[in-house]
């Protein structure tokens, strides 16, 4: 991660997440989350004493998120909750300066202070987090973009509505040539992406012949075993 920007202070955040609240979210903020799209969902969150209500994304828990900047004087700036939407600093964990490459940060349900430095400076061993704000501050335009993320299974699921995950679609384990695959239905098999089992919420990975990995380090660097369950 690249180096951390001063705090703003809890005034000047409280007034520009405000403004915030205002504007229009996802113009002009682009990131990526790769294969860890979880789903959707509605839930509630609560800032300065106002809450509201947001449409927004559910990503695995360790998702690691690829920020590209609009301009050389974007800042990103990441704001932690709690399992109940409850915001829990009234500064962001952590921001990043301007930069002209993209950055990453990656939404872990429990953030330790090798994590994120900035938790050391509160006395804070480490933090559990049901979901995150992530803003990005244009100083060419003088405006602020967002987004809120969920971290699947690290929010209370009383305070979600609607909640689509993909997973909950109907998927069935077979077997094709002594390898297995998961398949929709309508017989499609899913492919080079993640599949949580309901039955168990192991994780497993597909690969783009859509056969399970086993023993194996992902595309994306996690590690299964050999029955090809995730190995948190």
């Amino acid at each position: 991660m690249r180096k951390m920007r001063k705090f703003l202070g809890a005034a000047v955040l409280s007034a520009s997440l405000s403004a915030v609240t205002a504007g229009t979210a996802f113009a002009n903020f682009n990131y990526n989350v790769g294969n860890k799209y979880a789903g959707t969902a509605d839930a509630v969150f609560t800032e300065y004493e106002t809450s509201h209500e947001e449409h927004v994304m559910v990503v695995q828990d360790g998702t690691e998120m690829i920020l590209t900047p609009h301009d050389e004087e974007s800042y990103f700036y990441f704001m932690a909750y709690d399992a109940n939407g409850v915001m829990i600093w009234e500064d962001p964990i952590c921001d990043i300066v301007p930069a002209e490459t993209p950055v990453s940060f990656t939404m872990k349900s429990y953030l330790t202070k090798e994590d994120v430095p900035n938790l050391a400076l509160q006395g804070i061993e480490g933090l559990n987090v049901g979901a995150y704000r992530i803003l990005q501050y244009n100083g060419l335009t003088d405006q602020y973009y967002w987004s809120y993320f969920i971290v699947d299974g690290a929010f209370n699921s009383s305070g979600l509505k609607n909640l689509e995950l993909k997973w909950d679609k109907t998927y069935t384990w077979t077997q094709k040539d002594g390898k297995w695959q998961v398949t929709s239905a309508d017989g499609i098999s899913l492919a080079d992406e993640w599949y949580r089992d309901p039955s168990t919420g192991n994780y497993y990975y597909l690969d783009r012949e859509c056969n399970m990995l086993t023993d194996a380090v992902t595309p994306d660097g996690y590690y299964v075993n050999a029955d090809g369950v995730w190995v948190q």
